[in-house]
């Protein structure tokens, strides 16, 4: 929902308002041209668009004063998820690689980033979780053991939403192959 309601209180040493408008980013939105001192009142706008927005309501008298409240307050409308994308060097998924490491890169789209958090899995249970509100973007998990490993990202943002990855797996094998022989051998 993109509905947002704006409430304010004006207030006039001789209680002759000539109106009152919402002012949203410096521009002038919804005008009460009847409004009382001491009253609240609120301005709803439809359909606001995921952004950071300084607001405040102008009011006028009828001796052309013009009172603003100096304190702006400042709003974060953000209704959408970040997006989270693995790239390269990130091996694809079901990967089987000769190595003892894990590396994570990715990209993410969000305008009001908040954290990423980066989770970590083999087979029994988590076993690394490693979160940032920096700009990082990457992690390497290294000395890693022998083992099937499910790993994914989470990022929220400043409106509390959170965006997920896909799940990825990445098998480590180090081990080479061990031959026995049985029976006998003839010439």
């Amino acid at each position: 929902n993109n509905n947002w309601t704006f409430y304010y209180t004006p207030h006039d040493n001789f209680d002759i308002l000539v109106n009152c408008t919402l002012i949203l980013n410096t521009q002038q939105n919804i005008t009460n041209t009847s409004p009382t001192e001491g009253i609240q009142y609120n301005a709803t706008l439809y359909q606001v668009p995921d952004e950071k927005y300084n607001w405040t309501v102008n009011c006028t008298d009828n001796a052309g004063n013009v009172g603003t409240n100096s304190s702006h307050k400042i709003i974060y409308i953000d209704t959408t998820a970040p997006t989270i994308t693995f790239i390269p060097p990130t091996e694809e998924n079901n990967a089987i690689k000769l190595q003892d490491y894990i590396y994570i890169n990715t990209s993410i789209y969000e305008k009001n980033f908040d954290n990423i958090t980066f989770h970590l899995y083999d087979t029994n249970s988590k076993i690394y979780t490693n979160s940032f509100s920096s700009s990082k973007r990457d992690i390497n998990w290294t000395n890693l053991q022998d083992e099937i490993y499910t790993y994914n990202i989470t990022s929220s943002d400043q409106g509390g939403n959170i965006g997920y990855s896909e799940n990825r797996t990445t098998i480590l094998d180090t081990t080479s192959p061990i031959l026995s022989f049985s029976g006998t051998t003839k010439p």
